[in-house]
């Protein structure tokens, strides 16, 4: 077994068990991977012999690990211990690819009840059945030594929960873009005839390309069929933050309209930094059941009225009056992200920069996390707002000199000849659309155009947009009457890309475009969007767009913008002061690049000249 899968799993189950913080944590482990354990035994040798770590935090690191003998279910090796429930366990583990699942079993007195045994096999058949890019994979299921089993796919990433204790609150289009994705989800669930049943931050895992995965099915239940086998009969389950009204009564006919209620409590979570209601857990069970609706803007006035508007329906007490399922509440949020992007200024660059960035902590954060700890959610939240940013405004720092024309921030590469072109757009938005005047960036057309005016009048005047925030990549259709398609499938509303996996848009059904986005890795882990490549299907190869919220490599292959074969990759780079090249084999520095400059990449040559709408002619 390798070191890396093996203290990668002690590492998340340190932390679920929230046995040390972080700091300390990352200096044992890497302590531990210096002496290179190669098996669970091995890692609790080493534990007991280190003599800086006290007896009773040795103790309890080893009850973490699986006994040795008992350390196998099927295919799958247990590597750390993440969490009970009332009569299962669930485990970190490893396949025979050296890959990381989770793997829940039921305990030997779950395994001999025939009706909790019944449950837990009828689960990992619909988990089984269950392929959706926002749900947790289930992977393998089966029986070892008498005890069923069920692997499922291990997310890496930070459970939202956690993101909002880092940040305090998230940002609103943020927070819609997790939502969107949860929420689509959700209606994969509902198609099964499935209730969730304890939809909250803590199950819902970002990865670090921002996409959002729906964990944890331990109490989901069938609409149309007895309970799972965490669910004891008469009793309420789940987590009382979230929890509808009909939930705690016990109320045996939930349906999806109880998780529908439990994205309001998400939503109102994300944006506020806590639930919509607090105190002990009877003051918020009977909160959920009597107590008025919160209104999301009087803890951040900021927030859009159609999304306070959506929060107030989730969170409405019976559920006749709440979105009658997933694709109902998935049109409303689509709806809410798309007006939050309508256009609040002539130019989406040229907006002064907002006071808060996509997940942001506030100026004063350390006195906001003592006031929410303290349970003083609202008052944390009003204490410093800021008037609503622009959303459609850059967040680095370079919008006001841009006003003001001390930045470029479109420029053009040629190739010597013009054989190729790339139209580089500094910062962290593009729109995309027909026409050929701002707010657009970029005027999609086939060519030669007079002979596809005709087609490319189904394009969108603004169609599509593509933002680079915190959370990564994300494409917008901006309404348009014919639509993207995204790998074939129409989209709605925002679509979060993976970084380092290559997509296909199909704008209108008229342009086709390849789209890539790329990064590199953050300080303190995870990573941040460099750039996203656009490229050319079919018609017009040669044209290439890139938005540059930090940099990009280009050269020959290999490098993010290929220019030829005989040519060597150099980073050209964007920020507050400009763009900046270094050449490869430059070190670190850059040189400024300006209008004229030309850039030496091996055998070739490229020349900067400024962006214009006659690009695209």
């Amino acid at each position: 077994m390798g070191t890396h899968i093996l203290l990668d799993a002690v590492d998340h189950a340190i932390a679920a068990h929230g046995l040390i913080e972080a700091d300390g944590r990352a200096a044992l482990l890497a302590r531990a991977r210096a002496a290179a354990p190669s098996s669970v035994d091995d890692f609790a040798a080493w534990l007991r012999a280190q003599q800086g770590v006290s007896p009773r935090l040795v103790e309890r690191l080893l009850q973490l690990l699986p006994l040795h003998g008992v350390d196998r279910f099927g295919p799958f090796r247990l590597l750390a211990h993440l969490a009970d429930g009332g009569i299962g366990s669930v485990w970190l583990a490893t396949d025979d690819d050296q890959r990381l699942v989770v793997v829940k079993h039921l305990q030997a007195r779950g395994g001999r009840h025939p009706e909790y045994r019944q449950r837990f096999e009828r689960e990992a058949r619909l988990m089984a059945s269950i392929d959706h890019p926002h749900i947790a994979r289930g992977i393998a299921s089966g029986i070892h030594d008498g005890a069923p089993f069920l692997a499922l796919e291990y997310v890496r990433g930070r459970d939202v929960q956690h993101i909002i204790n880092d940040s305090v609150f998230l940002d609103e289009g943020a927070t819609l873009r997790i939502v969107m994705q949860v929420v689509d989800g959700l209606g994969e669930i509902h198609r099964h005839g499935l209730v969730h049943r304890d939809l909250k931050p803590g199950n819902v895992i970002l990865t670090d390309s921002g996409i959002a995965k729906l964990v944890d099915f331990g109490i989901a239940r069938s609409t149309s069929d007895a309970r799972t086998f965490f669910t004891a009969e008469g009793n309420s389950v789940g987590s009382p933050a979230f929890m509808s009204p009909e939930q705690i009564a016990g109320r045996k006919d939930l349906d999806i309209r109880s998780d529908i209620y439990a994205i309001g409590a998400l939503l109102y979570t994300c944006l506020a930094g806590c639930p919509p209601f607090a105190g002990s857990v009877p003051e918020v069970v009977k909160a959920h059941r009597t107590a008025a609706i919160p209104d999301i803007r009087r803890a951040r006035p900021d927030v859009s009225q159609a999304t306070a508007a959506v929060i107030g329906r989730c969170l409405a007490k019976h559920p006749q009056e709440r979105f009658a399922d997933p694709a109902a509440l998935a049109a409303a949020l689509a709806e809410a992200h798309l007006q939050l992007l309508a256009p609040a200024h002539p130019h989406p660059h040229l907006a002064a920069a907002p006071e808060t960035v996509a997940i942001g902590r506030a100026a004063d954060s350390t006195a906001l996390v003592r006031m929410a700890a303290a349970g003083s959610c609202a008052s944390a939240a009003t204490a410093r707002m800021p008037s609503r940013p622009d959303p459609r405004s850059c967040t680095t720092g370079v919008c006001a000199a841009a006003a003001g024309g001390a930045i470029l921030r479109r420029i053009t590469l040629e190739t010597a000849g013009g054989r190729m072109r790339t139209c580089l757009f500094g910062g962290t938005s593009l729109i995309l659309g027909k026409l050929r005047r701002k707010p657009v960036d970029v005027c999609l057309r086939n060519y030669p155009v007079p002979e596809h005016a005709e087609r490319c009048s189904a394009i969108g005047r603004m169609h599509l947009r593509i933002d680079i925030d915190t959370l990564g990549c994300v494409v917008t259709d901006l309404g348009s009457a014919n639509g993207t398609r995204i790998d074939g499938e129409r989209m709605l509303g925002a679509r979060p890309l993976e970084r380092d996996r290559r997509y296909r848009l199909d704008i209108a059904d008229v342009v086709t475009l390849s789209v890539r986005c790329y990064g590199s890795p953050r300080d303190g882990g995870g990573y941040e969007t460099d750039c996203v490549v656009i490229t050319r299907i079919g018609n017009h190869p040669d044209l290439a767009y890139a938005l540059v919220a930090k940099r990009i490599t280009l050269g020959g292959p290999g490098s993010q913008a290929p220019i030829g074969s005989g040519s060597d990759a150099g980073d050209l780079r964007f920020s507050e002061s400009g763009w900046g090249w270094n050449p490869a084999g430059a070190g670190s520095g850059s040189m400024p690049a300006t209008v004229g400059t030309e850039l030496v990449c091996g055998a070739s040559y490229l020349r900067i000249a400024p962006g214009r709408f006659s690009d695209f002619d």
